[in-house]
This record gives structure tokens, C-alpha cells and sequence, in this order.
């Protein structure tokens, strides 16, 4: 488990340094949400292996990158607008990612991570997202991220 705790680090690490850049200060809560999340990870999908495609990897990176580039640029548009189109809320997504394994965990961290949604709470079937408008394609960016983090996961031995 130490080994797949490890990984995790690096992994949440590298994505809290590409969401975050290179502000050494936002490390002070960067590293107490990398280890928690890792060991949260680590507790909620076991000693299950799965692997990384690099090419799912890289195409992800681009996607998260861009989605959060887009995300922040309409949050920001948002709050900036005098009729702040906000019209938040909930919606229960339904998972094809199995919510035990470690796929389904990443998934729920990265709604979290992007601009306009939070991840509420990883059930066995969905997940509940509060967005901050529930009139855009939430569900269809849900899907998106969803697919390609399929895509970048491959299920190791014993998984």
C-alpha cells in the first residue's frame, strides 16, 4: 500500500503544481490536499493496481489544461457580468467509471479541480456535482472528462 500511496502523491502532486504554477506558497495548502487526497485514494479503492497510459496521460494533461483555461475564463466572465447568469445546483451523474475502483476516484477529485463544478459526494452508482449552472452542458462535459479518464486508466493484475 506504501508504494501505491507514493504514486499517488506524485500524481496529485503534478496536478496540483500544473493547476496551481509555480507559487511556492500555494503549497502551504497544496501539500496537505495532496496527502490527504492521495490517502483518501488509497483507502477508498484498496491495494487495486492500475496503470497509466502516457498517451491517455498526455491527451488528458492537454484536456485538463484547456477545460480549466476555459472553466476559469467563464467563472470569471461570470462574476464579472452585472446579471451573473448563475443558476446553481445539483445534478447526480450517473457513473460508467465502477465507483470502487481508482478511475472513479480520480474523477470525483477532478470534477472538484475545475473551474465551476465540485464533486459532492462518489456513491456506488453516480456522483453527485454542484455546479454553478445547471443550464450549461454540465452533464456533456461530465461525460467528456469521464471518457477520457477511461481512456488514460488501464486495469493492472488482480484489479
Amino acid at each position: 500500500m506504501a508504494v501505491g500511496v507514493f504514486w499517488r502523491v506524485v500524481f496529485f502532486a503534478a496536478l496540483w503544481w500544473i493547476w496551481a504554477g509555480d507559487k511556492p506558497a500555494s503549497w502551504w495548502f497544496g501539500a496537505p490536499a495532496v496527502l490527504s487526497a492521495a490517502f483518501m485514494a488509497a483507502r477508498r479503492v484498496g491495494d487495486e493496481s492500475h496503470r497509466v497510459r502516457m498517451r491517455g496521460l498526455g491527451m488528458f494533461l492537454i484536456y485538463f489544461v484547456r477545460a480549466s483555461f476555459q472553466g476559469g475564463v467563464d467563472v470569471a466572465w461570470r462574476a464579472m457580468s452585472p446579471r451573473m447568469r448563475l443558476r446553481p445546483g445539483f445534478i447526480e451523474y450517473p457513473l460508467r467509471l465502477d465507483a470502487r475502483r481508482a478511475p472513479a476516484v480520480f474523477f470525483a477529485n477532478i470534477i472538484s479541480l475545475l473551474p465551476g463544478t465540485l464533486s459532492v459526494e462518489l456513491g456506488e452508482t453516480s456522483v453527485m456535482v454542484h455546479a454553478i449552472d445547471l443550464e450549461a452542458p454540465v452533464e456533456a462535459q461530465l461525460q467528456e472528462l469521464e471518457r477520457r479518464i477511461a481512456a488514460m486508466f488501464v486495469a493492472g493484475e488482480g484489479a
